[in-house]
């Protein structure tokens, strides 16, 4: 699969999904092999319902077998969107009898508040955020409708929990997994959002199973750009075609606002970033003056590139670590400890904490069904040649974002 030629036609399709207008005229039609790549693609990064309802609009003529998986997926995933969103209510519901509103997070509030339909926008577990103050109280009136959780049950780990953590996870048997945040971020995160600014500039919405809260648009994009970053942009696509969506819904924004923001809580780089990449792959319509500040210099304009063809890549990218951490090393010791591991495999010994700028000594001999040293490097050259830009992206994406 050539996914370079395959992403302006991708992006395409899941622009056009996601904000339902039409296709650019100029697109021109995927012969048969590119659009079976093109499902694969879709797969891979959980856009197929935005891909069905993209072709479904256009002239586009996809093969019988594309076009039906195409369908397949959107089918499943408005069925699943529907139960997910049942589930939601009870939630919504049990917190609301409480006197709590949650904020809705990602998915579940995208599909019904940005989205023409819930199953265009897939997601996979229900996230809400809730005052540090009720989260013990929400917990329990959610674990009264059934939900259960393995960590925080008593006193001690409760206190582990509020202090190290930022969010408790509960199940309930045939349900999705249900993330409750009273935080964002980890607390030693350089990045610490102001969340009484957050709940104070908040917006009140209709949810299913009562009444909950969003943020602001301005917000969501800040806090979509972090956590992309955070996830050092491994992320489906769905993430990204996300921006598209709330864009078409709520055009007006306060764009300086969102630069100012960013800057406050220190993730001016990551609002660039995200920004940047959405740009170059022409995923989002953003305002000229938007553009031109998160590709202000060459130097960022080249990391946008990167970065946005990383985004569409990284699904197919096999991660050669050892390379990467070296490449994004800011020390002589981190430089060492990684090409240790390149040289002698995973758990390769670091440098001494006596004399950290000190080379490592040669570890024993591995079992044998280890790769001999030769060959082993043979490999790392081979992906250097194939997958130099998408390990210069990696680098630069741990680099930049290792600590969020």
């Amino acid at each position: 699969m050539n996914v370079p030629e395959l992403t302006v036609p991708f992006v395409a399709l899941v622009r056009s999904g996601a904000t339902g207008r039409p296709l650019p005229r100029a697109l021109p039609e995927p012969d048969a092999g590119a659009w079976e790549d093109l499902l694969l693609l879709a797969r891979k990064h959980e856009v197929g319902p935005l891909l069905h309802a993209a072709v479904g609009r256009s002239p586009l003529a996809a093969p019988g077998p594309v076009y039906e998986g195409l369908r397949q997926a959107a089918r499943v995933s408005e069925v699943r969107a529907a139960r997910a969103l049942d589930q939601l209510a009870g939630v919504v519901t049990a917190l609301n009898a409480r006197g709590i509103q949650p904020l809705l997070l990602k998915g579940a509030l995208f599909s019904f508040r940005y989205y023409g339909s819930p199953g265009l926008r897939p997601f996979g577990d229900l996230d809400l955020l809730v005052p540090a103050a009720a989260c013990e109280d929400a917990v329990t009136a959610l674990e009264a409708i059934g939900y259960h959780t393995a960590l925080g049950r008593d006193r001690a780990g409760q206190e582990y929990l509020l202090e190290d953590e930022y969010h408790r996870a509960l199940c309930r048997k045939g349900g999705l997994k249900l993330e409750v945040h009273w935080s964002l971020l980890h607390p030693e995160s350089r990045i610490q959002l102001d969340l009484e600014a957050l709940w104070r500039r908040s917006e009140e919405v209709t949810s299913p199973g009562g009444r909950a809260r969003a943020f602001s648009p301005e917000d969501e994009v800040v806090f979509m750009a972090v956590h992309a970053a955070k996830h050092q942009f491994r992320m489906p696509f769905r993430h990204l075609a996300d921006l598209a969506a709330l864009l078409t819904a709520r055009a007006a924004l306060d764009w300086e606002r969102v630069w100012r923001e960013g800057d406050a809580c220190n993730a001016g780089r990551e609002v660039a970033a995200y920004l940047g990449a959405a740009c170059e792959l022409g995923v989002a319509e953003l305002p000229e003056a938007v553009r031109r500040k998160a590709l202000e210099s060459r130097r960022r304009r080249e990391e946008a590139a990167l970065l946005a063809r990383y985004a569409v890549e990284w699904p197919f990218f096999e991660h050669p670590h050892g390379i990467i951490e070296m490449l994004a090393s800011r020390s002589p010791a981190s430089i060492l400890r990684s090409f240790g591991e390149i040289l002698f495999g995973a758990g390769a010994p670091g440098p001494s904490s006596e004399n950290p700028a000190a080379p490592t000594s040669p570890r024993a001999p591995g079992p044998p069904n280890r790769s001999p040293r030769g060959k082993r490097w043979l490999g790392h050259l081979r992906r250097l040649r194939t997958d130099g830009d998408n390990i210069h992206a990696a680098a630069l994406i741990r680099d930049r974002f290792r600590d969020i």
